[in-house]
């Protein structure tokens, strides 16, 4: 069994337990974050009127399926998980910790994730760290022999949660635009005379739209940018839901900015 250090050539200490609880809270938020992208990603066209994945009664059960298939999965990269190699620490198997495990026990040690309470009380307890998943798979967490520098590591974590980040806010742009509401107001707005007067010929739509929902999924508010030669404006569609067929119904349309009016020209009076 391996000790607080190894007697293998490059010693191994055994992982401080908040180093584990800090790589365990970056996963949990990376998997939220993965699987709200996810989520987000599978929504196909006019997803407005259609029955969406992870949604209804269902949905806390096939959540929690979803997420216990990303985090029963995490250390597969070299026995490493992102908050893992973060905080520079790897699992290894207790008989030979110069030996990554293979991917069925690293899932097998996961498993007991379901009883987190409990590993944490485990793992306090041990004398080598090990929660109950450590016990079941043969394995031990270590820390890193050669981590990576502390400002690489920064840096990549900063670069996966912006990355991240910024994937879920273009899924988002592009729902907007793919949704059953935003089409019913691009329309109405594009026979709306009033702004045809207010922005002028060349009339386009464009900016970043944006699509406000109540909750019980009645009403949803579509803000649209219209650009024209006399300058630029802002509609506001509000759409109802209709049943039969099903599909969205304008209840409102009106200007909520206008391009000013040009100034009138003054002219000097003759004498």
């Amino acid at each position: 069994m391996i000790s607080s250090a190894t007697s293998s050539a490059a010693p191994l200490a055994l992982a401080p337990h908040h180093l584990r609880l800090f790589a365990l809270i970056i996963d949990y938020l990376l998997a939220i974050v993965m699987l709200n992208l996810a989520h987000k990603a599978s929504l196909g066209a006019h997803w407005d009127l259609n029955p969406q994945p992870f949604s209804g009664d269902q949905s806390p059960a096939l959540w929690f399926a979803a997420a216990m298939v990303v985090l029963l999965a995490k250390d597969g990269l070299n026995g490493r998980s992102p908050g893992k190699w973060f905080m520079g620490i790897a699992v290894v198997r207790a008989n030979d910790p110069a030996a990554v495990p293979g991917l069925p026990r690293l899932v097998l040690r996961n498993l007991t994730l379901a009883i987190l309470p409990l590993e944490a009380v485990a793992m306090f307890v041990d004398r080598y760290y090990r929660r109950l998943g450590d016990r079941l798979a043969g394995t031990v967490v270590v820390a890193a022999g050669n981590p990576a520098h502390l400002t690489r590591r920064l840096l990549g974590m900063a670069i996966l949660f912006l990355a991240t980040m910024l994937a879920i806010l273009l899924v988002e742009f592009w729902n907007v635009r793919r949704s059953a509401a935003y089409q019913t107001a691009l329309g109405a707005a594009s026979r709306y005379g009033q702004v045809h007067q207010a922005v002028g010929d060349g009339m386009e739509f464009g900016g970043s739209p944006s699509l406000a929902r109540t909750p019980d999924g009645q009403q949803t508010t579509v803000v649209l940018d219209v650009e024209g030669a006399r300058g630029e404006a802002q509609v506001e569609v509000v759409l109802r839901l209709e049943r039969a067929p099903l599909r969205w119904r304008v209840a409102s349309l009106r200007l909520l900015e206008a391009p000013l009016p040009p100034p009138e020209v003054q002219t000097a009076p003759s004498r």
